[in-house]
């Protein structure tokens, strides 16, 4: 069993091994400048655990590894090679969908748009009126506004039930949008 001072030795050790291909200089002084040692450390005790072996007996140990067989070395290279490597998906756009696209403004974020697009399938009405409703809103002054910025990514329109928006409505007064708490926007006249 280590000692604590045997213990962070270890660690140091472990530290230093990473950055020099598994091995650690046999030079105690060395050892205690990279690991901050307050004296030379000992490496007696990580030896006699077996934490540590010496150089000369891996390199023997390496001699006496057989090497694979030709055949399994093949066989290895050749499962390497048909593995089925990452290949960029290609994506089919359902044809209501790619009309949906084209009457959207903002065109970013395609298919995650259309991720939202099957999972709205049952709740957004037909294609046509949401084509209709983006046409409107398109020429919002909320849509228009700074050059679009203000327009929601298509997939967020889409799972937040854009379809349902209010189209502000434009006074007759300069092509403002009226307030929907004035009485202009529900159409009473003023007594």
């Amino acid at each position: 069993m280590l000692d604590n001072a045997g213990r962070v030795l270890a660690i140091a050790c472990m530290l230093v091994a990473s950055r020099n291909d598994g091995e650690i200089p046999a030079d105690p002084a060395y050892m205690q400048r990279v690991a901050y040692l307050d004296e030379e450390p000992d490496f007696k005790p990580l030896i006699q655990c077996g934490f540590l072996v010496d150089a000369s007996e891996c390199y023997q140990m390496q001699a006496d590894a057989r090497p694979e067989t030709e055949k399994r070395q093949r066989r290895d290279r050749e499962e390497t090679d048909t593995r089925a490597r990452p290949r960029a998906r290609v994506v089919s756009y359902p044809a209501e969908f790619i009309e949906f696209w084209s009457a959207y403004p903002k065109h970013v974020g395609k298919r995650e748009a259309l991720r939202a697009w099957k999972q709205t399938k049952n709740e957004r009405p037909p294609t046509a009126d949401v084509v209709a409703k983006l046409n409107r809103l398109a020429v919002s002054d909320q849509w228009t506004r700074d050059g679009g910025q203000y327009v929601p990514n298509p997939a967020t329109w889409l799972r937040r039930g854009g379809w349902d928006d209010e189209v502000p409505k434009r006074g007759a007064r300069g092509g403002k949008p009226i307030d929907p708490g004035s009485r202009e926007y529900w159409g009473v006249e003023d007594e």
